[in-house]
C-alpha cells in the first residue's frame, strides 16, 4: 500500500513539474522576471520532490521476496526440528549379552550387560509371542548403568511344566528404547519384529 501511494505521489510531482516548465517556456516573454523566477524555482522543487519520492519509496517486490525467504527459512527450520524430534522418539533395539542364568521357584534369573541407555527395557520373546522378562516388582526389567537383571517364568519359554536341568532355551532377547507399550508383557508386533531384524538380533540360548 505504501509503495502504491509513493508511486502516485512521484507521478503527480513529475507531471506537475513538467507542465510548470512548459508554461514557463511558452510564456516566458509575458511573465515578469520575478514571477518567471518563482515559476522556475517551483518547477525545480517539484522535480526534486518527485525524484526523492522515487528513490526512497519501498520496493514492494523486494519486501515480498524477503518475506517469502523468511517464511521459507522458518518452514525449513520447523521441518528439521520436527524431524529431529520424531527421530529422537523412534523405537530403538539394542543387543544384550547374558552373563549368567540361574533358576529359582520356576523362574529363570538372567543377568547381563548392554550398550542400551539407562531405563531401556529388556525384552525376551516368549513362546506366546510377547515379552516375558520382568523385574521382581512385576514391571519392565530395565537397564541401569548398562547392566540388567530380569525374571522369566519358565513356562513362558517352554511348554513343559518343569524345565529339565541343562536344557537350552533358544529365543530372542534384546533391549528396547522408546517402546510404546507401558505393559511389560507387550506383544511381539510387526513394528518390533522389523526393528529386531534391522538390528540383526539373533536367537540366543538361555
Amino acid at each position: 500500500m505504501i509503495a502504491i501511494i509513493g508511486s502516485i505521489a512521484m507521478l503527480v510531482a513529475l507531471i506537475s513539474a513538467f507542465l510548470w516548465l512548459i508554461v514557463i517556456f511558452l510564456k516566458k516573454d509575458r511573465l515578469k522576471a520575478p514571477l518567471r523566477k518563482t515559476f522556475i524555482i517551483s518547477g525545480i522543487i517539484f522535480l526534486w520532490c518527485g525524484f526523492i519520492t522515487m528513490i526512497n519509496h519501498p520496493d514492494d517486490s523486494d519486501e515480498k521476496v524477503i518475506t517469502h525467504h523468511m517464511k521459507k527459512e522458518h518452514s525449513t527450520h520447523h521441518v528439521k526440528k520436527e524431524h529431529k524430534k520424531k527421530k529422537a522418539h523412534q523405537l530403538k533395539v539394542y543387543p544384550i549379552t547374558v552373563q549368567s542364568v540361574s533358576s529359582k521357584n520356576k523362574y529363570f534369573i538372567i543377568n547381563g550387560k548392554t550398550n542400551a541407555p539407562d531405563r531401556a527395557k529388556i525384552y525376551v520373546r516368549s513362546i506366546y509371542n510377547n515379552n516375558c522378562a520382568r523385574s521382581n516388582k512385576d514391571e519392565w526389567a530395565k537397564v541401569n548403568n548398562h547392566q540388567f537383571r530380569a525374571l522369566i517364568n519358565i513356562n513362558d519359554l517352554t511348554s513343559q511344566k518343569v524345565c529339565p536341568i541343562g536344557k537350552e532355551i533358544i529365543t530372542e532377547a534384546f533391549a528396547i528404547n522408546n517402546y510404546e507399550s507401558e505393559n511389560w508383557d507387550a506383544p511381539y508386533n510387526s513394528g518390533l519384529k522389523k526393528k529386531v531384524k534391522e538390528t540383526n538380533i539373533k536367537n540366543r540360548r538361555l
